[in-house]
């Protein structure tokens, strides 16, 4: 669950792989961002913009634009193990993206 205070948006993401925006004041949601194939493990609102970032346990992340509530970006992190994700997190002032998970270990 996230909140965007600019719109005055809840944003919710879960097990039914969608993320719902929502106006605390009504009972139903405003949009459903459809997208993810999998359970989402991460939600994140970029504050000071218009970018909400979401993960699945699969490892692909997708970059949302609120104003529209279009996916404008898809990102798939390699070397995680399948259904691994366990979150993620933005940060503003390097611009980036961090993803938690398992890794898959390499041996030579």
């Amino acid at each position: 669950l996230a909140y965007i205070p600019s719109q005055r948006y809840l944003i919710s993401a879960g097990y039914d792989h969608n993320c719902k925006v929502w106006n605390p004041m009504i009972e139903e949601p405003l949009f459903t961002m459809h997208g993810h194939t999998n359970v989402l493990a991460g939600l994140k609102v970029v504050i000071g913009s218009n970018r909400v970032i979401t993960s699945d346990i699969d490892a692909i992340v997708k970059v949302w634009d609120i104003r529209n509530f279009m996916c404008v970006q898809t990102i798939k992190v390699e070397q995680l193990m399948p259904a691994s994700v366990t979150g993620i997190t933005y940060v503003g002032r390097l611009d980036r993206i961090i993803v938690s998970g398992v890794g898959q270990l390499t041996r030579r």
